[in-house]
């Protein structure tokens, strides 16, 4: 008869392939990535863990929503972003990592790949220098998925590492720094 794995023996092979998956995605994709949360979710078969990764940069300059032929909006959920993200992106990561890849809800849809929540961007850091994210060497701003008050705004995280609550234009071109959640229990 097997013994059953320990919580703690677990949590340091979850550990052991979140640290595997971000090196195999690192190596095929050229980019680094960041631990910012390791999620330990009691669960009637066992503990269930989940990591959630960020780029440690920014990955390309992109508007939020640009579209043709309608009004642009600053909702998560309707923008050329989030297709993007959710759409021909994933395929950049190795099938390994992808298959990892954890659906979860972000504004009204269920997505795998999304720019930080403001909640995710106030708490998972240290303090604005370590939010701080390069594009080509240069510390750039990036966008977060939350809409400013205005209908075309969209809030964001300056070069400095400081929250922009006003926001930026939808239609400009901001940092993209994708977040993701990894799925690290058996399957």
């Amino acid at each position: 008869m097997e013994e059953e794995t320990t919580k703690e023996e677990r949590g340091a092979e979850a550990l052991a392939l979140l640290a595997d998956l971000l090196e195999t995605a690192r190596r095929a994709m050229r980019i680094e990535f960041r631990l910012l949360y390791l999620s330990e979710n009691p669960a009637e078969s066992g503990t269930k863990w989940y990591a959630l990764c960020i780029t440690k940069d920014i990955v390309s300059m992109d508007p939020f929503d640009n579209p043709v032929g309608r009004r642009p909006t600053n909702q998560w959920d309707d923008c050329e972003l989030k297709q993007w993200l959710n759409g021909g992106y994933p395929y950049k990561f190795p099938q390994r990592v992808r298959d990892r890849l954890h659906y979860t809800d972000v504004g009204r849809k269920n997505v795998r790949i999304f720019p930080l929540p403001l909640r995710g961007a106030q708490v998972q850091f240290r303090d604005d220098a370590d939010r701080v994210a390069r594009y080509q060497g240069e510390p750039e701003q990036w966008w977060l998925c939350e809409p400013a008050l205005s209908d075309d705004y969209v809030m964001y995280v300056g070069r400095d590492g400081a929250i922009h609550k006003g926001g930026w234009p939808v239609r400009f071109e901001l940092g993209v720094r994708p977040a993701f959640w990894l799925d690290l229990n058996p399957l």
